[in-house]
């Protein structure tokens, strides 16, 4: 069913069938369209057919109130069943709509979360994804390794005296190269999988 002749049946539909009926309708209705014509049939719903329902019932409440004085008691009756039927369906819809979007929105949690990395593994993360050598290129870091490790202390929560000994290998020949986080084979491989898992491509900056 193409989506104009869809609306003009939700227009026809609405406040002819029983609630039970219309919520059916509005189901089954949502559950035989593609996902890209979901989102204009419930865009539709929302920011027109819905916004113009609620436009009508100001309306005809303002009308009401108008010609109230010069209508009988039976008359007034008749057009507040009208719009408190209107208003029902109306506040029906409302909260159709809320509970349809609710589910639609999903919250997405980490595949992997790696708050609990160690020491080494956090200075390998930072060498393999190029900030070590992105912030050792910079001053004052380019002449002071040291100053690099005090600000790594701030954003890996780690002591810059656990630091320093591990990056001063990755910068220096000339360093014991037994500190080097990169000569840990199991730490390395470990980071190396997590990237790779996430499709971080290691060669674009090492």
């Amino acid at each position: 069913m193409e989506l104009q002749v869809l609306f003009g049946k939700i227009e026809s539909d609405f406040q002819q069938e029983t609630l039970l009926n219309f919520n059916q309708i509005l189901n089954e209705t949502l559950n035989n369209l593609s996902l890209e014509d979901r989102g204009i049939f419930l865009d539709w719903l929302e920011y027109e057919f819905l916004y113009n329902q609620l436009s009508l019932h100001d309306t005809q409440q303002v009308s009401l109130a108008s010609v109230k004085e010069q209508l009988s008691y039976d008359a007034i009756q008749e057009i507040e069943c009208i719009i408190n039927k209107q208003k029902k369906y109306t506040e029906y819809l409302k909260k159709w709509l809320f509970e349809i979007k609710s589910k639609s929105i999903k919250v997405e949690s980490p595949e992997n979360d790696l708050s609990g990395s160690s020491a080494i593994e956090k200075i390998i993360y930072l060498h393999q994804l190029g900030i070590l050598d992105f912030l050792k290129n910079k001053q004052p870091f380019l002449s002071s390794t040291n100053k690099l490790a005090t600000i790594l202390s701030a954003i890996i929560d780690e002591k810059s005296v656990t630091i320093q000994p591990m990056i001063n290998p990755i910068f220096s020949k000339k360093v014991d190269d037994k500190n080097n986080p990169l000569n840990s084979p199991k730490p390395l491989a470990k980071v190396t999988k997590q990237l790779n898992d996430i499709g971080f491509n290691l060669n674009e900056t090492i």
